[in-house]
């Protein structure tokens, strides 16, 4: 049979009797040859774990009867020269939603995969993302919307977050190149012990991205509306291109930049550690302030209210 004809739907633990289910049995296994996209939503905690195998394990917690649909859908038709590419989606059954509990997500779904490279949650539970092969090619983006959970970590060439409304993520232990992140809504993103190449970063509304001992060579940011974004004194970035708007913040502490350029206005505000070849412009009553710079290289035209000043390190 073509690999395109495959389209099945598999009814997690349909009509299994709760007195003997097990906690956290292991129901399922399935391979997932071909998945390139995944979808999860729900109460549900999904693991994406990269390997050298394609397979999936479905772990039912008790009372889960009839909780979980899987299905994989076709993307794409298998030709001579390429194999059919698939969509797997992961959800709760719509009637049988309840509000989340940390402690009683219906379902575990652990996905060991070489090739999913986007992954879309709505009100997901918990999704957790981990590469830790030695592989150097991976590429992945992932989606959050409505109130989602997730953590990643591991090594990328490439990492795309699109975190929205109140999704809450957290990047920890990567290696990755490139680190684009597009914020909206009340999202948050921490980011924690990781090093990259470049990062590029985008915030709107009253986002939240914080920044705990990472390193990049090179860091640009637009931030608008009230976002906020903070870089740790642990941090170390080398060149650094900013640029806020309207009541947003940009707090980056980070330890001696060679390079920052700063574009401010409408009474957002940037605040700097010790920038050097500072230059740029502030207006329209915004403020920008630094710890240390090279006063000859120091270059930010200042129009319409805006401030320029030197903070002094505070020793709290």
């Amino acid at each position: 049979m073509k690999a395109w004809k495959v389209c099945w739907v598999l009814l997690a633990a349909l009509l299994i009797n709760t007195n003997t289910l097990a906690e956290s049995a292991l129901y399922k296994s399935i391979p997932l040859q071909g998945i390139t996209i995944l979808e999860a939503d729900g109460n549900l905690h999904v693991e994406v774990i990269y390997s050298h195998e394609e397979r999936a394990e479905v772990f039912l917690r008790k009372n889960a009867i009839n909780s979980v649909i899987i299905s994989k859908e076709p993307l794409s038709l298998e030709t001579d020269e390429q194999e059919a590419t698939f969509r797997l989606r992961v959800r709760e059954q719509p009637a049988l939603q309840n509000p989340k509990d940390e402690e009683s997500a219906l379902a575990i779904v652990k996905l060991y995969t070489s090739i999913i490279s986007f992954i879309a949650a709505s009100e997901l539970q918990q999704l957790v993302v981990s590469n830790q092969t030695e592989s150097t090619d991976k590429w992945l983006r992932i989606r959050l919307s409505g109130d989602s959970k997730a953590q990643v970590n591991g090594h990328f060439v490439r990492l795309t977050l699109d975190i929205n409304e109140t999704s809450d993520a957290q990047l920890m232990d990567s290696k990755t190149k490139k680190l684009v992140v597009r914020q909206r809504d009340q999202s948050r993103l921490n980011v924690a012990d990781s090093q990259f190449n470049e990062i590029d970063m985008n915030g709107r509304h009253t986002s939240l991205f914080t920044a705990n001992s990472i390193t990049a060579e090179q860091l640009k940011v637009t931030m608008n509306q009230s976002a906020r974004i903070t870089f740790d004194q642990d941090s170390l970035v080398e060149i650094v291109d900013v640029e806020a708007r309207n009541q947003s913040q940009i707090h980056l502490l980070a330890a001696q930049t060679r390079s920052t350029k700063v574009n401010v206005k409408n009474q957002a505000e940037v605040h700097l550690g010790n920038a050097n070849h500072l230059h740029g412009s502030a207006r329209h009553q915004s403020l920008v302030t630094y710890r240390d710079t090279d006063e000859s290289q120091l270059n930010v035209k200042i129009r319409n209210n805006a401030k320029l000043k030197r903070q002094e390190l505070s020793h709290e």
